[in-house]
């Protein structure tokens, strides 16, 4: 990732490009202002001692959430490689709701490499043995897992059937925390549809959700997907309020990793 900073002077509004690929914006005509946006920020080699030291974890200790953690960090590949025989150690040791966990995190590993047809591969292995424990809550999550890998191929009429298939689950079983994630996954496909007033509807939904259960990092990233849609309807205001709002929240936790500073100067 780039550590540089993009700057905008008094120039018409246009978009820059953030570390992650989500757009940013520029400050229009006539302002007094201009926004600095700058890449994720980190201590030299932490990051890598970090999902180095996780790679050590996960090859000894087969945790599930070491191999989320690895996933967390973008180390998709590792991620695909290390937990690869756990499915079966799991299964050996009678443990098949961590069997179905692995195999949750193989797929959702392997769409993160660009890998959709693996992807989808574990992640109905997944959803088989979720449905024959009957975990309803992890069936849901499975379904969300399958949901974001259409969504990355831009088959979004089946990721919304996914979607709303988890949705009715985790209604069922009061899973607020699940819900939120289906939601915010929808307004994502809305979002790439051009579909911008459902987009941010169902991030209200996703973030109002969030906000009862306390979890701001949850908060923090809706609120960057909020102001993704309002930049992309060049609405750059209220677009650069609500990364301003994430930002706070991403401080306030310490989230380096997650922090894109917008400074106004």
């Amino acid at each position: 990732m780039s550590s540089s900073c993009r700057r905008s002077g008094s120039v018409a509004p246009r978009r820059i490009e953030h570390c992650h690929g989500r757009s940013r914006i520029a400050a229009g005509a006539g302002a007094t202002a201009f926004a600095v946006v700058c890449a994720v920020l980190a201590l030299p080699g932490s990051g890598a001692r970090a999902v180095e030291g996780t790679e050590r974890q996960l090859a000894v200790g087969t945790d599930v959430e070491a191999a989320q953690r690895l996933i967390d960090s973008g180390g998709y590949e590792p991620a695909r490689v290390l937990p690869e025989k756990a499915p079966a150690v799991a299964r050996a040791d009678g443990d098949s709701k961590r069997e179905a966990e692995y195999l949750r995190l193989l797929g959702v590993a392997a769409f993160g490499a660009g890998d959709g047809d693996t992807g989808t591969s574990f992640i109905r292995a997944a959803l088989r043995v979720a449905r024959a424990i009957r975990d309803r809550r992890l069936e849901a999550a499975c379904l969300v897992d399958w949901a974001i890998g259409h969504w990355r191929r831009a088959e979004y009429a089946a990721a919304l059937t996914l979607l709303d298939e988890a949705l009715a689950i985790q209604v069922e079983e009061g899973d607020r925390a699940g819900q939120a994630a289906a939601l915010v996954v929808k307004g994502r496909v809305y979002f790439k549809e051009g579909a911008y007033e459902q987009a941010l509807e169902h991030h209200r939904q996703a973030l109002s959700i969030q906000e009862g259960l306390g979890d701001r990092r949850a908060q923090a990233v809706t609120l960057e997907d909020m102001g993704d849609v309002f930049n992309d309807r060049h609405e750059y205001a209220a677009a650069l309020e609500f990364f301003d709002r994430s930002l706070r929240l991403r401080e306030a936790i310490g989230d380096v990793p997650g922090q894109a500073w917008i400074r106004l100067v």
